[in-house]
C-alpha cells in the first residue's frame, strides 16, 4: 500500500504530482475497526448498524477511498403480505474520505477511484431498498 503523506512528502521534495505508486511497500500496516449490530425489534422487523473506521494513512484497495463508514437499515419479513419467507429491506451509508489527503492533489491524485478531474469528496451518501422473494 502506497502512504498518503509520504507520497506528498516526495512529491513537495521533487517539485512533481503526487503518487501513491512510489511509496508503495509490503510492510504498510492499517489499522481499523469494525462494529456490526443486528437486533430483532419484532418478530417480523429488525434493524441493522454497521460503523467502521481505518487509520486513513494508507490507500484502500476496496470500493472506495473512505477512512470512516456508518451503515443504518430496517429489514422487513413479508409476513403482512402472506409471504413470511420473503423480506424487503432499506438501508443508508455514509462514507469519508481520507483526512490526510490535501483539497489540492485530490483531482490529481495517482489512485483509481480518486483520478477523475474536479472530484468533489465530501461525505458520500448511498440509498439501497432491496426485495428478497423466496
Amino acid at each position: 500500500m502506497g502512504n498518503y503523506r509520504d507520497a506528498i512528502a516526495l512529491a513537495e521534495a521533487t517539485h512533481t504530482t503526487p503518487d501513491l505508486n512510489k511509496t508503495n511497500t509490503y510492510a504498510s500496516v492499517k489499522y481499523g475497526l469494525g462494529l456490526n449490530i443486528e437486533q430483532e425489534l419484532t418478530d417480523d422487523l429488525g434493524v441493522v448498524l454497521r460503523v467502521g473506521w481505518n487509520d486513513g494513512q494508507t490507500e484502500t484497495w476496496a470500493f472506495t477511498e473512505t477512512d470512516r463508514t456508518a451503515a443504518f437499515g430496517l429489514l422487513l419479513k413479508g409476513t403482512r403480505w402472506c409471504r413470511p419467507q420473503d423480506t424487503v429491506g432499506i438501508g443508508l451509508v455514509v462514507n469519508g474520505s481520507p483526512a490526510p489527503m490535501p483539497t489540492t492533489w485530490r483531482p490529481a491524485a495517482s489512485v483509481s477511484s480518486l483520478a477523475m478531474a474536479g472530484l468533489n469528496y465530501e461525505p458520500e451518501f448511498a440509498w439501497e431498498t432491496y426485495y428478497s422473494w423466496q
